[in-house]
């Protein structure tokens, strides 16, 4: 579904979540990971600020404390980062995925991966049970670029919704009246809900 990017406010390290379950999973939590506020991620992760810093003040790849610091340290201790063995080779396939990234986004705007031909990786997000919408590990190149461009819709896909959030949705197949109903009317223009809202019971 498309969402407003300025609506995903939490980002969670959500890769045991996608080792355990499929898409689609109902949760009563997200373990031992907790949700951290988007602000504060974007200002003391190296990536966002890595992006930053080369799209808007022109600071090449090398020269990113990403760069400087944190691929230097994996690389060192004998990792390899995206098939990459070496800084030289690693700022290499920055210069060619992530620049053009950035121009075909620039230019096109961002494909949604349903539309596609399978080559695009969704952007998973999570419903927390207030029905916040929590980024989730993947896919934060396309978040942190279209803060840099200004694209304010993109398309995400749904991983995992809080069981309490469900029961929102479930209400949510009564119609808006029934939302209504139960004081969940602030709900009603949630984009997770524009599916059920109006359709009949048992639908």
């Amino acid at each position: 579904m498309w969402i407003d990017r300025a609506a995903v406010r939490s980002v969670l390290r959500d890769k045991h979540l996608r080792r355990r379950y499929f898409p689609g999973v109902v949760l009563g939590s997200f373990g031992d990971e907790q949700p951290v506020p988007l602000e504060i991620a974007s200002r003391e992760r190296f990536k966002p600020r890595a992006l930053r810093d080369h799209f808007l003040d022109g600071v090449p790849w090398l020269e990113t404390e990403l760069f400087r610091r944190v691929y230097a340290e994996r690389l060192a201790r004998g990792e390899s980062i995206r098939g990459c063995r070496t800084l030289d080779a690693l700022a290499d396939d920055y210069a060619t995925r992530i620049d053009g990234l950035f121009e075909s986004m620039k230019r096109d705007g961002l494909m949604d991966p349903a539309t596609g031909d399978g080559s695009i990786r969704p952007v998973f997000v999570h419903i927390g049970s207030g029905g916040e919408i929590i980024h989730g590990a993947d896919g934060n190149h396309r978040l942190y670029l279209a803060e840099i461009l200004g694209i304010e819709s993109m398309p995400f896909r749904i991983f995992s919704r809080h069981h309490a959030w469900q029961e929102v949705r479930e209400c949510a197949r009564l119609g808006g009246a029934a939302l209504a109903g139960r004081g969940l009317a602030h709900h009603l223009g949630h984009p997770d809900l524009q599916d059920l809202i109006g359709s009949p019971p048992g639908s």
